[in-house]
Order: structure tokens, then C-alpha cells, then sequence
């Protein structure tokens, strides 16, 4: 497999190094960004990655995801984007609630 040059946006510490293990793992260079904008930064400095992954909800920085990966495919067609999203479970003591 040949290794890929990508960007992780995620306002979410934990899930950002959990990705970015997982992609150093199998070979990738990996950038992390802990907001939209920081990620935009990143990327204007240098639009050559591969592969954008991006959370789709990140209050930080004022730019949700969605928004964060149409300015990277305008800033450069090529990069391949993927935006998602997770659900936490919160467990008390007579119910069950999932925020996602």
C-alpha cells in the first residue's frame, strides 16, 4: 500500500490521536488540527494531501466540517475528503441517553 499524506480535523483530542495512530500504523503521514480553521491554515500552507478526514461537528474555530472540507475541494479538486461524526453514550441512573 503506498502511504498518503493526510490531514485529521478534530476538535476532540482523544478521537484525533486515536485516528492518527491507527493511520501511522499502516504507513500514512499524518498532520492533526484541533479546529476547521487551524485545518484551512494547515492546508492553504500546503494543499498537497492526499486525503482530508474532518469531524462534521466542531464548535471550535468557527467552521463546522462540512464547511471545512468544501473549502479544501475549492482550494485543490484532487484531495479526497471524508467528514464524520460520533455518538457518545451517557449512562445514568435510570436511563440511557446517546448525544451525538
Amino acid at each position: 500500500m503506498n502511504s498518503l499524506k493526510i490531514l485529521v480535523i478534530d476538535d476532540e483530542e482523544g478521537i484525533r490521536w486515536v485516528i492518527e495512530q491507527i493511520l501511522k500504523q499502516k504507513n500514512h503521514q499524518v498532520t492533526t488540527a484541533s479546529h476547521g480553521k487551524e485545518g484551512i491554515e494547515i492546508f492553504e500552507k500546503k494543499p498537497d494531501f492526499d486525503l482530508v478526514i474532518s469531524d462534521r461537528s466542531m464548535p471550535e474555530g468557527g467552521i463546522r466540517g462540512e464547511e471545512v472540507l468544501r473549502i479544501i475541494k475549492s482550494l485543490n479538486p484532487r484531495t479526497k475528503t471524508i467528514d464524520f461524526f460520533y455518538c457518545q453514550i451517557f449512562k445514568g441512573l435510570d436511563k440511557i441517553a446517546w448525544v451525538c
